[in-house]
């Protein structure tokens, strides 16, 4: 069986500044069928990334059907900065979110982010497969 071809859309590691952005639309294969996305986060090792409890990072994930006349919700994130430990006691280096897309065909993807309390120092990419 072949392996499913990944939409990867990366963002650098940066400092981004507070505000909100929305990208453009991100064709869909048909047979697509999850959404991942992922952030850097805080910790010892690299205390420079997102190191603010106080920086806040929230992102949405819209889904079109119809070339993008309208939009539907797939998946929201919203996280606060700091070292976050897992329920094991262990450093998360990363937040990741998944989902599975709405079936459809000629289908269409956007992301919005709106940070606070910034900049926010960090990387993460969105996967389509």
């Amino acid at each position: 069986m072949a392996k499913p071809v990944t939409t990867t859309v990366s963002f650098p590691l940066a400092n981004y500044p507070n505000g909100s952005r929305t990208s453009g639309s991100v064709s869909v294969a048909d047979t697509d069928t999850s959404v991942e996305f992922s952030v850097q986060r805080c910790t010892s090792v690299d205390n420079t990334i997102w190191p603010n409890a106080s920086t806040t990072l929230s992102v949405t994930v819209d889904q079109s059907n119809d070339g993008g006349a309208t939009w539907q919700n797939v998946f929201g994130f919203t996280g606060i900065g700091g070292i976050i430990v897992d329920k094991h006691g262990a450093e998360v280096p990363r937040s990741f979110v998944s989902t599975s897309l709405n079936p459809g065909t000629s289908r269409l993807l956007r992301a919005s982010a709106t940070i606070a309390g910034g900049p926010l120092r960090t990387s993460g990419q969105f996967d389509v497969n």
